[in-house]
This record gives C-alpha cells, structure tokens and sequence, in this order.
C-alpha cells in the first residue's frame, strides 16, 4: 500500500474516501484471487475493509446511484455489487484506530506503537 494520487478530481473528502475505497475493493479482490489460485482449499470468506468516513460506506452500501453520487465515475461504483452480494463487507473504523494510518502517514510514537500492535508486530 502507498499514498498515491487519485486520477479523479474528487468534490468531497467522502468522495475521496469512496473512490479510495473502490481501489482498496479492487485490490482485496485480487489478492483473493491469487491465494485461491495457490491454495484449492482456501475458503472465499468475506473481505472485511474498514473505512473511516460514513458518508462513503453510506454510498457504497446504497445499491442506487443516488443525486449527490451521480457524477462520481461510473468505475468507482462497482463495489455497490460486491457489497450488495457479500464479497465484500464495509465497517466503520474512527481515523485514531486505523492501522493502516502506519503505511502512509508520519505518526507519533504512541500511534505507532498501537498500529504496530494491531499489525502483530513486536517493536
């Protein structure tokens, strides 16, 4: 994972946060995949993401296209259908308990040292 820039000029940090999320969705997806392809007796679970803005879970769990989501590209919407058929399952997470905060952000040491935990890495 890395800090990238997006390709898309995003109106809104939830939009942001969803054409984000959309990537992340992609990414699972295909890491998915590849182990399944090694291992014949991996078990497609559910992919769990953890998202730290409600209005872009809102977006993706809401099987419309809604007025204030229509000029999103029509690409960063496919996670609606992996939702909506459990692929793929969205939760909350405040920013303060984000783990992956550690792979793109400069952080304090008692952050880092929570992020290394949660990672289940010894410092």
């Amino acid at each position: 994972w890395s800090s990238k820039k997006q390709p898309t000029i995003a109106l809104s940090s939830t939009e942001a946060e969803y054409m984000a999320l959309s990537s992340t969705v992609q990414e699972a997806l295909w890491l998915q995949k590849l182990i399944s392809e090694f291992d014949p007796n991996f078990k497609n679970n559910s992919i769990k993401i953890y998202c730290d803005n409600m209005g872009a879970i809102a977006i993706g769990k809401n099987p419309i296209i809604s007025n204030k989501s229509k000029h999103i590209d029509l690409r960063y919407h496919f996670i609606k259908e992996h939702i909506e058929k459990g692929d793929v399952v969205v939760e909350y997470l405040p920013s303060a308990l984000m783990p992956a905060d550690m792979l793109t952000k400069p952080l304090l040491k008692s952050n880092h040292d929570r992020c290394v935990a949660a990672f289940g890495l010894k410092t």
